[in-house]
């Protein structure tokens, strides 16, 4: 890897569909993605975890999407980090611009190994990971955590955010409810969670109902007497 590059902004998107080319490095943009443009091709971040990584060239196998890096500013995935295994235990063994994949399917595509000697793109320059992260309107009520999203493949661009009350992506999505919000909603993305307007809470759009949807609100709603979060589906 190469430990002596200033520290980048944002990696600039190539097309997807490009080829195996080092990543432009360019300013970050200062205003969070509203929409996807009309007929834009979307992935959720648990479409890519845990895809092994393939060369083009050679076939091999160079490890395994353990998590998704993205610049908070922008609100744009940069980056993914490759791990040798799933679970614990694992190691990192490189941190892979996402300009650099050419297709996603049963695995991710990139050109040649090349890829495993960029200079990482990851906390060290601000990048986040948004799986997990609390999501709060700007008067502090909490609607939920990040358990997946949507982006673009093609710019990285974050379109919208799924969230449950437990941000838990490896609990399946049938246990609890989920809700999804899109990114016009987000005011700021930081290391303390993200940030919605105050109508977000009515814009929500519930994605799945769980069979143990009512256990988490009720438990909220005990530990603060009975004020605060949403409310129990049975009393709903």
């Amino acid at each position: 890897r190469v430990g002596a590059a200033a520290p980048p902004s944002a990696a600039q998107q190539a097309p997807f569909a490009g080829g195996g080319g080092s990543a432009a490095l360019v300013a970050r943009r200062q205003s969070l993605p509203s929409s996807p443009a009309p007929g834009e091709v979307l992935v959720d971040a648990s479409q890519v975890l845990g895809k092994r990584v393939i060369t083009r060239t050679s076939g091999r196998d160079l490890g395994m999407v353990s998590c998704l890096w993205v610049d908070p500013r922008a609100g744009e995935v940069v980056s993914l980090d490759l791990d040798d295994k799933k679970g614990a235990g694992s190691t990192r063994i490189a941190n892979v611009y996402l300009s650099r994949l050419t297709q996603i399917g049963d695995v991710v595509l990139v050109h040649d190994e090349s890829v495993l000697y960029d200079t990482p793109l990851d906390g060290r320059y601000g990048f986040v990971l948004l799986t997990g992260m609390e999501v709060r309107t700007r008067s502090g009520d909490f609607l939920g955590k990040v358990r997946d999203f949507a982006f673009s493949p093609d710019t990285g661009a974050v379109s919208k955010l799924v969230y449950d009350d437990f941000g838990l992506s490896f609990l399946p999505v049938t246990f609890f409810d989920t809700f999804s919000i899109g990114m016009a909603e987000v005011l700021s993305i930081g290391l303390s969670g993200i940030v919605v307007g105050e109508e977000a809470k009515y814009k929500e759009r519930k994605e799945t109902s769980g069979v143990f949807a009512a256990i988490p609100s009720l438990l909220r709603s005990i530990g603060s007497g009975g004020g605060g979060g949403r409310a129990p589906a049975a009393l709903l």
